[in-house]
Protein backbone atom coordinates (compact mmCIF):
# COMPACT_ATOMS: atom_id res chain seq x y z
CA UNK A 1 0.00 0.00 0.00
CA UNK A 2 2.74 2.45 0.97
CA UNK A 3 4.82 1.64 -2.09
CA UNK A 4 1.85 2.02 -4.41
CA UNK A 5 0.94 5.34 -2.81
CA UNK A 6 4.40 6.82 -3.28
CA UNK A 7 4.61 5.39 -6.80
CA UNK A 8 1.35 7.13 -7.81
CA UNK A 9 2.81 10.50 -6.85
CA UNK A 10 6.07 9.74 -8.61
CA UNK A 11 4.32 8.54 -11.77
CA UNK A 12 2.20 11.70 -11.81
CA UNK A 13 5.39 13.72 -12.28
CA UNK A 14 6.23 11.80 -15.46
CA UNK A 15 2.95 11.44 -17.37
CA UNK A 16 1.98 15.08 -17.91
CA UNK A 17 4.88 16.44 -19.99
CA UNK A 18 3.87 14.60 -23.15
CA UNK A 19 0.29 15.87 -22.82
CA UNK A 20 1.09 19.60 -22.63
CA UNK A 21 0.17 20.36 -26.28
CA UNK A 22 -3.20 18.61 -25.85
CA UNK A 23 -3.85 20.39 -22.56
CA UNK A 24 -3.00 23.78 -24.12
CA UNK A 25 -5.38 23.11 -27.01
CA UNK A 26 -8.15 21.88 -24.72
CA UNK A 27 -7.95 24.94 -22.47
CA UNK A 28 -7.27 27.45 -25.27
CA UNK A 29 -4.06 28.45 -23.49
CA UNK A 30 -1.69 30.27 -25.83
CA UNK A 31 0.98 30.95 -23.18
CA UNK A 32 1.95 29.72 -19.75
CA UNK A 33 1.24 26.03 -20.32
CA UNK A 34 4.70 25.15 -18.94
CA UNK A 35 3.43 26.16 -15.48
CA UNK A 36 1.37 22.97 -15.38
CA UNK A 37 4.71 21.21 -14.89
CA UNK A 38 6.75 23.99 -13.24
CA UNK A 39 4.22 24.75 -10.50
CA UNK A 40 3.91 21.05 -9.69
CA UNK A 41 7.68 20.65 -9.39
CA UNK A 42 8.00 23.75 -7.21
CA UNK A 43 5.28 22.48 -4.87
CA UNK A 44 6.89 19.05 -4.79
CA UNK A 45 10.17 20.62 -3.65
CA UNK A 46 8.69 23.08 -1.15
CA UNK A 47 6.69 20.44 0.73
CA UNK A 48 9.67 18.17 1.50
CA UNK A 49 10.87 19.77 4.74
CA UNK A 50 7.42 20.67 6.18
CA UNK A 51 6.38 17.05 5.60
CA UNK A 52 8.98 16.01 8.16
CA UNK A 53 7.35 18.29 10.74
CA UNK A 54 3.87 16.99 9.88
CA UNK A 55 5.05 13.39 10.32
CA UNK A 56 6.57 14.25 13.70
CA UNK A 57 3.42 16.08 14.76
CA UNK A 58 0.72 13.69 13.53
CA UNK A 59 2.58 10.44 12.85
CA UNK A 60 3.58 8.78 9.59
CA UNK A 61 0.34 6.92 8.93
CA UNK A 62 -2.05 9.89 9.32
CA UNK A 63 0.10 12.08 7.07
CA UNK A 64 0.29 9.34 4.45
CA UNK A 65 -3.49 8.85 4.50
CA UNK A 66 -4.26 12.57 4.29
CA UNK A 67 -1.72 13.18 1.55
CA UNK A 68 -3.11 10.30 -0.51
CA UNK A 69 -6.66 11.56 -0.06
CA UNK A 70 -5.62 15.11 -0.89
CA UNK A 71 -3.85 13.92 -4.01
CA UNK A 72 -7.06 12.21 -5.18
CA UNK A 73 -9.11 15.36 -4.54
CA UNK A 74 -6.68 17.59 -6.47
CA UNK A 75 -6.53 15.02 -9.27
CA UNK A 76 -10.30 15.35 -9.67
CA UNK A 77 -9.98 19.15 -9.64
CA UNK A 78 -7.26 18.92 -12.31
CA UNK A 79 -9.49 16.75 -14.50
CA UNK A 80 -12.40 19.18 -14.13
CA UNK A 81 -10.32 22.36 -14.57
CA UNK A 82 -12.16 24.82 -16.84
CA UNK A 83 -9.09 27.00 -17.44
CA UNK A 84 -5.33 27.08 -17.07
CA UNK A 85 -5.31 28.96 -13.75
CA UNK A 86 -7.50 26.35 -12.08
CA UNK A 87 -5.35 23.56 -13.47
CA UNK A 88 -2.14 25.16 -12.21
CA UNK A 89 -3.66 25.61 -8.72
CA UNK A 90 -4.74 21.96 -8.72
CA UNK A 91 -1.29 20.87 -9.85
CA UNK A 92 0.23 22.80 -6.95
CA UNK A 93 -2.04 20.83 -4.63
CA UNK A 94 -1.02 17.56 -6.26
CA UNK A 95 2.64 18.50 -5.88
CA UNK A 96 2.24 19.28 -2.18
CA UNK A 97 0.55 15.94 -1.56
CA UNK A 98 3.02 13.99 -3.72
CA UNK A 99 5.94 15.48 -1.83
CA UNK A 100 4.44 14.40 1.48
CA UNK A 101 3.81 10.82 0.31
CA UNK A 102 7.38 10.53 -0.99
CA UNK A 103 8.92 11.67 2.31
CA UNK A 104 6.58 9.74 4.59
CA UNK A 105 6.36 6.69 2.34
CA UNK A 106 10.13 6.26 2.26
CA UNK A 107 10.34 6.31 6.04
CA UNK A 108 7.29 4.05 6.47
CA UNK A 109 8.88 1.38 4.28
CA UNK A 110 12.10 1.74 6.29
CA UNK A 111 10.29 1.44 9.64
CA UNK A 112 8.05 -1.46 8.55
CA UNK A 113 10.87 -3.77 7.43
CA UNK A 114 13.31 -5.71 9.64
CA UNK A 115 16.85 -4.22 9.64
CA UNK A 116 18.44 -7.35 8.16
CA UNK A 117 16.19 -7.26 5.05
CA UNK A 118 15.80 -3.51 4.54
CA UNK A 119 18.23 -3.40 1.64
CA UNK A 120 16.39 -6.07 -0.30
CA UNK A 121 12.89 -4.71 0.38
CA UNK A 122 13.77 -1.10 -0.43
CA UNK A 123 15.68 -2.38 -3.47
CA UNK A 124 12.54 -4.01 -4.87
CA UNK A 125 10.52 -0.87 -4.23
CA UNK A 126 13.19 1.32 -5.79
CA UNK A 127 13.15 -0.82 -8.92
CA UNK A 128 9.60 0.32 -9.60
CA UNK A 129 10.65 3.96 -9.29
CA UNK A 130 13.35 3.36 -11.88
CA UNK A 131 10.76 2.12 -14.37
CA UNK A 132 8.40 5.06 -13.84
CA UNK A 133 10.41 7.61 -15.92
CA UNK A 134 10.22 5.23 -18.89
CA UNK A 135 6.60 4.16 -18.46
CA UNK A 136 5.22 7.61 -17.58
CA UNK A 137 5.61 9.22 -21.04
CA UNK A 138 4.34 6.06 -22.74
CA UNK A 139 1.27 5.95 -20.50
CA UNK A 140 0.65 9.66 -20.94
CA UNK A 141 1.00 9.42 -24.72
CA UNK A 142 -1.39 6.48 -24.88
CA UNK A 143 -4.05 8.22 -22.78
CA UNK A 144 -3.83 11.44 -24.79
CA UNK A 145 -3.94 9.57 -28.10
CA UNK A 146 -7.00 7.43 -27.38
CA UNK A 147 -8.95 9.46 -24.79
CA UNK A 148 -8.90 12.97 -23.31
CA UNK A 149 -6.02 14.52 -21.39
CA UNK A 150 -8.43 14.85 -18.46
CA UNK A 151 -8.19 11.10 -17.88
CA UNK A 152 -4.50 11.56 -17.07
CA UNK A 153 -5.68 13.07 -13.80
CA UNK A 154 -9.08 11.47 -13.28
CA UNK A 155 -7.62 7.97 -13.53
CA UNK A 156 -5.63 8.52 -10.33
CA UNK A 157 -8.75 9.11 -8.19
CA UNK A 158 -10.10 5.52 -7.99
CA UNK A 159 -6.57 4.19 -7.55
CA UNK A 160 -6.05 6.49 -4.56
CA UNK A 161 -9.42 5.40 -3.17
CA UNK A 162 -8.34 1.76 -3.21
CA UNK A 163 -5.00 2.69 -1.66
CA UNK A 164 -6.74 4.52 1.17
CA UNK A 165 -8.90 1.52 1.99
CA UNK A 166 -5.91 -0.78 1.96
CA UNK A 167 -3.73 1.59 3.98
CA UNK A 168 -6.40 1.99 6.68
CA UNK A 169 -6.28 -1.75 7.23
CA UNK A 170 -2.66 -2.72 6.64
CA UNK A 171 -0.38 0.27 7.37
CA UNK A 172 0.65 0.29 11.06
CA UNK A 173 0.93 3.36 13.25
CA UNK A 174 4.53 4.55 13.06
CA UNK A 175 5.77 7.72 14.75
CA UNK A 176 9.57 7.72 14.96
CA UNK A 177 9.86 11.44 15.60
CA UNK A 178 8.89 13.66 18.51
CA UNK A 179 6.28 16.37 18.60
CA UNK A 180 7.66 19.85 18.15
CA UNK A 181 6.15 23.28 17.57
CA UNK A 182 5.77 24.52 14.02
CA UNK A 183 8.63 26.76 12.92
CA UNK A 184 6.48 29.24 11.02
CA UNK A 185 9.19 31.81 10.29
CA UNK A 186 11.63 29.07 9.27
CA UNK A 187 9.03 27.54 6.97
CA UNK A 188 8.42 30.94 5.34
CA UNK A 189 12.14 31.57 4.84
CA UNK A 190 12.66 28.05 3.51
CA UNK A 191 9.75 28.33 1.06
CA UNK A 192 10.74 31.72 -0.36
CA UNK A 193 14.38 30.66 -0.74
CA UNK A 194 13.56 27.34 -2.40
CA UNK A 195 10.97 28.78 -4.80
CA UNK A 196 13.44 31.45 -5.88
CA UNK A 197 16.23 28.92 -6.34
CA UNK A 198 14.13 26.42 -8.30
CA UNK A 199 12.58 29.12 -10.47
CA UNK A 200 15.99 30.59 -11.35
CA UNK A 201 17.31 27.08 -12.09
CA UNK A 202 14.33 26.31 -14.34
CA UNK A 203 14.84 29.45 -16.44
CA UNK A 204 18.64 29.59 -16.32
CA UNK A 205 19.10 28.64 -19.99
CA UNK A 206 16.55 31.29 -21.05
CA UNK A 207 17.80 34.06 -18.78
CA UNK A 208 21.52 33.24 -18.92
CA UNK A 209 23.76 32.71 -15.91
CA UNK A 210 25.13 36.27 -16.16
CA UNK A 211 21.75 37.99 -16.60
CA UNK A 212 20.64 40.46 -13.96
CA UNK A 213 17.41 38.61 -13.17
CA UNK A 214 19.16 35.26 -12.71
CA UNK A 215 21.94 36.66 -10.54
CA UNK A 216 19.53 38.74 -8.44
CA UNK A 217 17.16 35.81 -7.90
CA UNK A 218 19.95 33.43 -6.98
CA UNK A 219 21.70 35.88 -4.64
CA UNK A 220 18.44 36.70 -2.87
CA UNK A 221 17.58 33.01 -2.53
CA UNK A 222 21.00 32.19 -1.09
CA UNK A 223 20.87 35.11 1.34
CA UNK A 224 17.46 33.99 2.60
CA UNK A 225 18.79 30.42 2.87
CA UNK A 226 21.71 31.71 4.96
CA UNK A 227 19.29 33.53 7.29
CA UNK A 228 17.21 30.34 7.53
CA UNK A 229 20.28 28.29 8.47
CA UNK A 230 21.60 30.79 11.04
CA UNK A 231 18.19 30.93 12.64
CA UNK A 232 17.99 27.12 12.69
CA UNK A 233 21.16 26.98 14.79
CA UNK A 234 19.60 29.27 17.37
CA UNK A 235 15.98 28.11 17.64
CA UNK A 236 15.01 25.08 19.77
CA UNK A 237 12.66 23.58 17.18
CA UNK A 238 13.88 24.40 13.65
CA UNK A 239 12.18 23.14 10.50
CA UNK A 240 15.44 21.35 9.58
CA UNK A 241 17.66 20.51 12.55
CA UNK A 242 21.35 21.30 11.89
CA UNK A 243 22.16 18.34 14.16
CA UNK A 244 21.48 16.14 11.15
CA UNK A 245 24.79 17.27 9.70
CA UNK A 246 26.72 16.40 12.85
CA UNK A 247 26.69 12.87 11.42
CA UNK A 248 29.62 12.47 9.04
CA UNK A 249 27.87 9.73 7.09
CA UNK A 250 24.72 11.80 6.66
CA UNK A 251 26.67 14.83 5.41
CA UNK A 252 28.71 12.77 2.94
CA UNK A 253 25.56 10.96 1.83
CA UNK A 254 23.94 14.25 0.94
CA UNK A 255 26.92 15.18 -1.24
CA UNK A 256 26.72 11.79 -2.95
CA UNK A 257 22.95 12.12 -3.43
CA UNK A 258 23.41 15.59 -4.91
CA UNK A 259 26.05 14.57 -7.42
CA UNK A 260 24.05 11.45 -8.28
CA UNK A 261 20.95 13.55 -9.01
CA UNK A 262 22.93 15.75 -11.37
CA UNK A 263 24.08 12.71 -13.37
CA UNK A 264 20.60 11.22 -13.39
CA UNK A 265 19.01 14.42 -14.68
CA UNK A 266 21.77 14.76 -17.27
CA UNK A 267 20.81 11.37 -18.64
CA UNK A 268 17.04 11.75 -18.46
CA UNK A 269 16.80 15.33 -19.71
CA UNK A 270 19.64 15.87 -22.16
CA UNK A 271 20.07 12.48 -23.83
CA UNK A 272 16.57 12.61 -25.42
CA UNK A 273 17.20 16.20 -26.52
CA UNK A 274 20.53 15.24 -28.06
CA UNK A 275 19.01 12.25 -29.86
CA UNK A 276 16.40 14.50 -31.46
CA UNK A 277 18.53 17.58 -32.14
CA UNK A 278 21.70 15.86 -33.37
CA UNK A 279 20.58 12.47 -34.68
CA UNK A 280 17.11 13.43 -35.86
CA UNK A 281 15.23 10.76 -33.90
CA UNK A 282 11.52 11.16 -33.21
CA UNK A 283 10.36 11.78 -29.63
CA UNK A 284 9.30 8.14 -29.40
CA UNK A 285 12.67 6.98 -30.75
CA UNK A 286 14.55 9.23 -28.34
CA UNK A 287 12.51 7.88 -25.45
CA UNK A 288 13.20 4.32 -26.58
CA UNK A 289 16.93 4.99 -26.22
CA UNK A 290 16.36 5.40 -22.47
CA UNK A 291 14.12 2.36 -22.04
CA UNK A 292 16.91 -0.27 -21.67
CA UNK A 293 18.53 1.92 -19.04
CA UNK A 294 15.31 2.12 -17.03
CA UNK A 295 14.69 -1.63 -17.23
CA UNK A 296 18.25 -2.55 -16.29
CA UNK A 297 18.23 -0.03 -13.44
CA UNK A 298 15.00 -1.55 -12.14
CA UNK A 299 16.57 -5.01 -12.24
CA UNK A 300 19.71 -3.74 -10.50
CA UNK A 301 17.97 -2.18 -7.49
CA UNK A 302 17.08 -5.49 -5.76
CA UNK A 303 20.61 -6.79 -6.40
CA UNK A 304 22.07 -3.64 -4.86
CA UNK A 305 19.74 -4.19 -1.91
CA UNK A 306 20.99 -7.74 -1.37
CA UNK A 307 24.57 -6.51 -1.65
CA UNK A 308 23.88 -3.87 0.98
CA UNK A 309 22.29 -6.38 3.36
CA UNK A 310 25.32 -8.64 3.02
CA UNK A 311 28.29 -6.29 2.71
CA UNK A 312 27.02 -2.93 3.91
CA UNK A 313 26.25 0.20 1.85
CA UNK A 314 29.73 1.51 1.05
CA UNK A 315 30.64 -1.06 -1.62
CA UNK A 316 27.56 -0.55 -3.84
CA UNK A 317 27.73 3.23 -3.37
CA UNK A 318 31.38 3.53 -4.44
CA UNK A 319 30.99 1.00 -7.26
CA UNK A 320 27.78 2.63 -8.52
CA UNK A 321 29.16 6.16 -8.41
CA UNK A 322 32.30 5.04 -10.27
CA UNK A 323 30.25 3.28 -12.95
CA UNK A 324 27.92 6.26 -13.38
CA UNK A 325 30.90 8.63 -13.67
CA UNK A 326 32.59 6.38 -16.23
CA UNK A 327 29.45 5.97 -18.32
CA UNK A 328 28.67 9.69 -18.26
CA UNK A 329 32.27 10.40 -19.26
CA UNK A 330 31.93 8.02 -22.22
CA UNK A 331 28.78 9.85 -23.29
CA UNK A 332 30.90 12.99 -23.59
CA UNK A 333 33.10 11.29 -26.24
CA UNK A 334 30.39 10.37 -28.76
CA UNK A 335 29.86 11.92 -32.19
CA UNK A 336 27.13 11.57 -34.85
CA UNK A 337 28.89 8.52 -36.28
CA UNK A 338 28.92 6.63 -32.97
CA UNK A 339 26.63 3.58 -33.32
CA UNK A 340 23.35 4.11 -31.55
CA UNK A 341 23.70 0.74 -29.78
CA UNK A 342 26.93 1.95 -28.18
CA UNK A 343 25.20 5.11 -26.95
CA UNK A 344 22.48 2.89 -25.46
CA UNK A 345 25.19 0.88 -23.67
CA UNK A 346 26.70 4.05 -22.18
CA UNK A 347 23.28 5.26 -21.05
CA UNK A 348 22.50 1.86 -19.55
CA UNK A 349 25.79 1.93 -17.64
CA UNK A 350 24.85 5.27 -16.14
CA UNK A 351 21.40 3.97 -15.20
CA UNK A 352 22.82 0.87 -13.52
CA UNK A 353 25.30 3.01 -11.59
CA UNK A 354 22.53 5.31 -10.36
CA UNK A 355 20.45 2.29 -9.31
CA UNK A 356 23.35 0.87 -7.31
CA UNK A 357 23.68 4.11 -5.34
CA UNK A 358 20.10 5.25 -4.79
CA UNK A 359 18.94 2.62 -2.29
CA UNK A 360 22.11 2.30 -0.15
CA UNK A 361 22.29 6.08 0.29
CA UNK A 362 18.66 6.11 1.45
CA UNK A 363 19.41 3.41 4.01
CA UNK A 364 22.63 5.04 5.19
CA UNK A 365 21.21 8.55 5.56
CA UNK A 366 18.35 7.19 7.69
CA UNK A 367 20.47 4.80 9.75
CA UNK A 368 23.19 7.38 10.46
CA UNK A 369 20.97 9.75 12.47
CA UNK A 370 19.14 9.31 15.76
CA UNK A 371 15.62 7.94 15.43
CA UNK A 372 13.85 11.17 16.38
CA UNK A 373 15.50 12.93 13.40
CA UNK A 374 14.63 10.35 10.75
CA UNK A 375 11.54 12.13 9.47
CA UNK A 376 13.72 15.18 8.83
CA UNK A 377 16.46 13.01 7.32
CA UNK A 378 13.98 11.49 4.86
CA UNK A 379 12.76 14.96 3.89
CA UNK A 380 16.26 16.36 3.46
CA UNK A 381 17.34 13.34 1.40
CA UNK A 382 14.48 13.87 -1.08
CA UNK A 383 14.97 17.64 -1.07
CA UNK A 384 18.71 17.37 -1.74
CA UNK A 385 18.13 15.24 -4.82
CA UNK A 386 15.51 17.61 -6.18
CA UNK A 387 17.54 20.79 -5.60
CA UNK A 388 20.75 19.26 -6.96
CA UNK A 389 18.92 17.93 -10.00
CA UNK A 390 17.48 21.37 -10.73
CA UNK A 391 20.87 23.02 -10.30
CA UNK A 392 22.64 20.42 -12.44
CA UNK A 393 20.04 20.77 -15.18
CA UNK A 394 20.44 24.56 -15.13
CA UNK A 395 24.24 24.41 -15.32
CA UNK A 396 24.39 21.79 -18.08
CA UNK A 397 21.63 23.49 -20.10
CA UNK A 398 23.51 26.78 -19.89
CA UNK A 399 26.73 25.12 -21.05
CA UNK A 400 24.94 23.74 -24.11
CA UNK A 401 22.99 26.89 -24.92
CA UNK A 402 26.12 29.02 -24.61
CA UNK A 403 27.73 26.99 -27.41
CA UNK A 404 24.80 26.61 -29.82
CA UNK A 405 22.11 29.05 -28.69
CA UNK A 406 19.36 26.45 -28.21
CA UNK A 407 18.74 22.97 -26.89
CA UNK A 408 16.59 21.92 -29.85
CA UNK A 409 16.41 24.44 -32.72
CA UNK A 410 19.86 23.91 -34.19
CA UNK A 411 19.44 24.03 -37.95
CA UNK A 412 20.97 21.58 -40.42
CA UNK A 413 24.33 20.88 -41.99
CA UNK A 414 27.27 18.79 -40.83
CA UNK A 415 29.12 21.74 -39.27
CA UNK A 416 26.09 22.77 -37.24
CA UNK A 417 25.47 19.21 -36.05
CA UNK A 418 29.14 18.75 -35.14
CA UNK A 419 29.03 21.95 -33.08
CA UNK A 420 25.84 20.78 -31.41
CA UNK A 421 27.40 17.41 -30.59
CA UNK A 422 30.38 19.16 -29.03
CA UNK A 423 28.03 21.31 -26.96
CA UNK A 424 26.16 18.30 -25.59
CA UNK A 425 29.47 16.53 -24.97
CA UNK A 426 30.66 19.51 -22.95
CA UNK A 427 27.49 19.27 -20.88
CA UNK A 428 28.11 15.59 -20.17
CA UNK A 429 31.73 16.38 -19.34
CA UNK A 430 30.57 18.84 -16.67
CA UNK A 431 28.31 16.12 -15.27
CA UNK A 432 31.27 13.72 -15.22
CA UNK A 433 33.42 16.12 -13.20
CA UNK A 434 30.58 16.50 -10.70
CA UNK A 435 30.29 12.71 -10.47
CA UNK A 436 34.00 12.32 -9.78
CA UNK A 437 33.57 14.62 -6.78
CA UNK A 438 30.82 12.28 -5.62
CA UNK A 439 33.11 9.26 -5.96
CA UNK A 440 35.74 10.94 -3.77
CA UNK A 441 33.13 11.78 -1.13
CA UNK A 442 31.77 8.22 -1.19
CA UNK A 443 35.19 6.86 -0.29
CA UNK A 444 34.89 8.65 3.06
CA UNK A 445 31.68 6.84 4.09
CA UNK A 446 31.71 4.25 6.85
CA UNK A 447 30.26 0.80 6.18
CA UNK A 448 27.37 0.93 8.65
CA UNK A 449 25.24 -2.18 8.20
CA UNK A 450 21.45 -1.82 8.27
CA UNK A 451 21.23 -4.37 11.11
CA UNK A 452 23.30 -2.02 13.28
CA UNK A 453 20.94 0.95 13.01
CA UNK A 454 18.93 0.71 16.17
CA UNK A 455 21.93 0.35 18.47
CA UNK A 456 24.05 2.94 16.71
CA UNK A 457 21.38 5.63 16.38
CA UNK A 458 19.43 5.43 19.63
CA UNK A 459 19.71 8.85 21.22
CA UNK A 460 20.59 8.34 24.92
CA UNK A 461 20.17 12.04 25.69
CA UNK A 462 17.22 13.52 23.79
CA UNK A 463 16.71 17.23 24.09
CA UNK A 464 15.00 18.03 27.38
CA UNK A 465 12.83 20.67 25.79
CA UNK A 466 11.29 18.37 23.21
CA UNK A 467 7.73 17.17 23.85
CA UNK A 468 7.68 13.34 23.75
CA UNK A 469 4.92 11.31 22.16
CA UNK A 470 2.29 10.31 24.75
Amino acid sequence: MVLAGTLVGFLDSNVVNVALPSIAAGLDADTGIEWVVTAHLLALGVTQAPSGWLADRWGLRPVFLRATGGFAAFAILSAAAPNLVTLVVARIGQGLCSGATLVVGTLLIYEMTPPETRGRIIGYSGGLFMIAPALGPLLGGWVVTFTSWRWLFLGFAPVCGLLLMGALRFVPVKSPGQRRPMDLLGTLLFTVSLVGFLTASSYASDWGLSSTIFVATMVMSLLIAAVFWLRATRTPHPLIDPKLYSSRDFSLCMVVVGTLAMAQFARQVFVPLEMQAVRGLSPVGAGAVLTPSALLAAATMPLAGRMTDRFGPKLPIVAGMSLAALATGLLSTTDPSTPIWLVVVYIAGSGIGVAMVAMPTTLLCLSSVVRRLRTQASAVRNLTGRVAGALGTAVIATVIVTDVGSLTELGAGPDVLATAQDAYNNGFLVATVIMVVGVVMALGLTNRRPSDDEEATTDPHPDDDEVPWP
